[in-house]
C-alpha cells in the first residue's frame, strides 16, 4: 500500500511540476521567460525582429527606433552611462538569432550587423558580456552618444557678403594652394560633411550634394544645428574657385549630438558614395569598433578620413575616432599659432590647424535670432574648427592627382607641416602646421622623392644574414630571419639557377619603401616573396612574422595594388587564396580577402570571406576572376643578393 501511495505522490507532483512550468512559464502573448530571466524567446518572432537588407533602409529603420526610445535625452546621464540608449551594435561572422536575448527589436542589417534595443541599460550591458563570448560575434557594444563639441561667438549678423577668407585660410596657404589648382577645375573632389547636415547657405552655392539624413531617417540632411554648416564653410572657404563639392551626412541633432550608430552609417554611406575625403568634427567618450570598422572600410574605399582631436584637453586616446592612427588626426591653434589649451593631445594627433575664432556662415535660424531660415555668419572655436581645414587640403592634394592613397595624402600633409612646439613630432602639435603657401608641399630636404629618411642601412643585418643563408642553400640549421623555414619548405637548392633578390617598394603607399626579399626561378613563375620588412623608430620590423611564407604548397606575390597574394593548396581539390595589406607604420601584415575552393564535396564549393571572416558563398566565375594571376606585379627591378 506505502509503495502505491508513493507512486501517487510522485506522480501528482510530476503533474504540478507540468502545470506549473506550462502555467508560469508562458505569458499572456504567448512567449516563454525563463525562470531566472536571463533571456526570452519570443514565438512570435514578427514581433521583435526587422531584417533589412538595404543599409540605407536599415540605418531608418534604426533612427526610427531610436526616435521612440529617445524622445527625452538627459545629455548628462548619457554621457555617464554608456548603456544609457539601451541599444547594442552586434557586428557578427553569420547570421546570429539574436530575438532569443530578451530585446524588445532586433533590426538585422546587411553584412550581419545589428541593433538590438532593450528597456533597460542593465540588461544591454548583461546581453552584451553574453555575447561577447561567442564565437560568432566580431564585437558588441552599447550604442553611445556622440557630440559636436565646439563654442560659437555671438557674432550672428547676417551674411550680405560671402566672401569670408577666414584667417585659418591664409595660416595654411590654403588660397596660395588653390590658385596653383585652378586648371584643374574639371576634376569633381567630394568632401563628406559627418556632421549635424549642411544648410543651403549662399556662401555654399553650387558646393552642395545631395546626401542623406540619419536622424530623421530620410534624403534632407538639412541643418538644425549649426556645426556641420560652419565647417562645410570652412572647406569651401579654404578651396575657392574649385570644384570640390560638399556632400551632407546628417548624423546630429538639432542639439549637436547623436549615436555612435548613426555616425558609422553616415561613414559607410559617404564612402559608398565616392566621398575622397570624410571630415569628422566629433567624438565621443569610449572607442567603438563600430566606428573603427566603417572608417577602416571608408579607407579601404580610398577616402582620406579627417577627424579632430576634441576639446577636453585630454588624451585622445580616450576618445572616439581620434584614438585611431588611420586617421589624419587635428588639433587646434589659435590666431598667434599657439595651441587651443582645450585642444586634446596624444599619439594619434598628426598635425594641428587654425581652431580658434574661425569665421563660416550658418543659419542664422539656429540661434533663435530670427524666424525662418536666414543667412548668417558666425565664428566658432574648437577642434572641430581645425579638421575642416585639414580636409580642404587633402581634398585639393586628391584633385592635384586624383592617385593618391589616403596614406600619400597622409603622408604629404605631414611633410607639409611646419614644426611648432618641440622639435619634430610632438603630442601636441604634431608635425606641426601645414603651409601650402609654396609652389609645393614643403618637403623634408632630408627625404627621398617618397618621403622616405635617405637610410636603408638599418636593412644591412637583414641582408646579410639572408645572403648567408643563401650560401647555404638555407639549410634548416641556419637560424635567425629563417628559422620559420619548415621541414616542407621547397628545396632551393634544386631549382637549377634560382637567384636570391631584393627591392625597396612602397607596399603600404605610405612614403616610406617595404624591404622584400624574393626568390627568382622558373618554379615560382616569375618570382615568390620570402619575407618583408618594414621599419619603426629606424629599426627593421618583420611584417610576415604570423605567415608561413613560401613554404609547403604556399606560395606569396606582389599584387599590382600593392597586397600580397598568398596561394596555397591542399591537393588537386582543394586551394585558397588570401589576400593582405600592408599597413602603414604597421608591424604585421592585415588580411583582407580571402577565397577558397572545395572540391572534394559532390558539388564543389567556392566562398568568400572578409576581413572580418565572415563567409559567403560566389560562384564559379567570381572566383576564378578574383584569383586570377592578372593581378600580379611582374615588372619589379630586382637586386641580387645571391645567385
Amino acid at each position: 500500500m506505502k509503495k502505491f501511495t508513493g507512486l501517487f505522490l510522485l506522480a501528482a507532483l510530476c503533474i504540478v511540476g507540468i502545470f506549473l512550468y506550462f502555467g508560469l512559464n508562458n505569458t499572456d502573448d504567448g512567449s516563454k521567460i525563463d525562470l531566472d530571466e536571463t533571456q526570452t524567446t519570443y514565438e512570435n518572432e514578427e514581433d521583435v525582429v526587422d531584417k533589412r537588407n538595404d543599409r540605407d533602409d536599415f540605418a531608418f529603420t534604426v533612427a526610427d527606433l531610436t526616435k521612440e526610445f529617445d524622445k527625452e535625452l538627459d545629455l548628462e546621464e548619457a554621457a555617464m552611462n554608456p548603456y544609457y540608449s539601451r541599444r547594442l551594435i552586434v557586428m557578427a561572422k553569420e547570421e546570429v538569432d539574436l530575438s532569443v536575448y530578451g530585446a524588445v527589436k532586433v533590426v538585422y542589417g546587411p553584412e550581419y550587423i545589428s541593433v538590438m534595443q532593450f528597456d533597460e541599460p542593465e540588461k544591454a550591458e548583461e546581453t552584451q558580456q553574453e555575447l561577447e563570448n561567442l564565437p560568432q560575434i566580431i564585437s558588441c557594444e552599447p550604442d553611445i552618444y556622440i557630440e559636436a563639441d565646439s563654442s560659437e561667438a555671438e557674432n550672428t549678423a547676417e551674411d550680405n557678403d560671402t566672401a569670408y577668407m577666414s584667417w585659418g585660410v591664409a595660416a595654411i596657404g590654403a588660397d596660395d594652394y588653390a590658385k596653383r589648382l585652378k586648371d584643374k577645375s574639371d576634376e569633381e573632389i567630394k568632401v563628406a560633411v559627418v556632421d549635424s547636415g549642411v544648410y543651403a547657405h549662399s556662401f555654399l552655392k553650387k558646393r552642395l550634394l545631395s546626401g542623406i539624413d540619419y536622424v530623421d531617417g530620410d534624403t534632407d540632411p538639412d541643418d538644425e544645428n549649426s556645426h556641420g554648416t560652419h565647417v562645410a564653410g570652412t572647406i569651401v572657404d579654404c578651396t575657392p574657385e574649385l570644384n570640390v563639392k560638399i556632400l551632407p551626412v546628417r548624423c546630429l541633432d538639432a542639439t549637436g549630438h547623436g549615436t555612435s550608430f548613426a555616425v558609422g552609417m553616415g561613414i559607410y554611406y559617404a564612402a559608398d558614395h565616392g566621398a575622397d575625403v570624410i571630415n569628422l568634427s566629433l567624438g565621443g567618450a569610449e572607442e567603438s569598433a563600430y566606428i573603427e570598422s566603417s572608417i577602416r572600410y571608408a579607407i579601404g574605399k580610398d577616402s582620406t578620413v579627417v577627424a579632430a582631436a576634441g576639446n577636453n584637453n585630454d588624451d585622445t586616446a580616450k576618445y572616439c575616432p581620434a584614438c585611431m592612427e588611420e586617421c589624419i588626426v587635428v588639433a587646434a591653434l589659435d590666431s598667434r599659432l599657439s595651441r587651443m589649451p582645450e585642444s586634446n593631445y596624444g599619439q594619434s594627433v598628426d598635425v594641428t590647424a587654425p581652431g580658434v575664432d574661425i569665421k563660416s556662415c550658418v543659419p542664422k535660424y539656429a540661434f533663435g535670432c530670427v524666424s525662418g531660415k536666414v543667412d548668417g555668419e558666425a565664428e566658432k572655436t574648437g577642434t572641430s574648427m581645425a579638421a575642416p581645414h585639414i580636409s580642404a587640403i587633402a581634398a585639393m592634394m586628391k584633385l592635384e592627382d586624383p592617385s593618391r592613397t589616403p596614406q600619400q595624402i597622409e603622408k604629404l600633409i605631414q611633410d607639409s607641416a611646419e614644426d611648432l612646439g618641440e622639435m619634430g613630432w610632438d603630442q601636441w602639435f604634431g608635425y606641426g602646421i601645414p603651409d601650402l603657401s609654396s609652389d609645393q608641399p614643403a618637403e623634408n630636404p632630408d627625404k627621398s622623392e617618397n618621403g622616405k629618411e635617405l637610410d636603408l642601412g638599418i636593412y644591412e643585418e637583414v641582408l646579410a644574414e639572408y645572403k648567408q643563408a643563401a650560401e647555404q642553400t638555407f639549410n634548416h640549421e641556419v637560424v635567425g630571419a629563417l628559422e620559420y623555414v619548415n621541414e616542407g619548405a621547397v628545396n632551393f637548392s634544386g631549382q637549377e639557377g634560382w637567384k636570391l633578390v631584393y627591392q625597396y617598394i612602397d607596399l603600404a603607399q605610405d612614403g616610406e619603401p617595404e624591404l622584400v626579399i624574393a626568390m627568382l626561378a622558373d618554379y615560382f613563375n616569375p618570382y615568390a616573396v620570402i619575407d618583408i620588412y618594414g621599419s619603426q623608430d629606424d629599426r627593421p620590423v618583420r611584417l610576415t612574422e604570423n605567415n608561413n611564407s613560401i613554404g609547403y604548397r604556399t606560395l606569396y606575390y606582389i599584387c599590382n595594388d600593392g597586397r600580397i597574394k598568398e596561394k596555397g593548396s591542399g591537393g588537386a581539390l582543394n586551394s585558397m587564396v588570401n589576400y593582405y595589406k600592408v599597413p602603414a607604420y604597421g608591424t604585421a601584415l592585415e588580411k583582407s580577402d580571402s577565397y577558397t575552393y572545395d572540391g572534394w564535396s559532390e558539388v564543389p564549393s567556392y566562398t568568400y570571406a572578409d576581413a572580418a571572416g565572415r563567409i559567403s558563398d560566389i560562384p564559379e566565375s567570381e572566383y576564378l576572376e578574383k584569383t586570377s594571376e592578372s593581378d600580379v606585379k611582374t615588372d619589379i627591378d630586382w637586386e641580387v643578393l645571391y645567385g
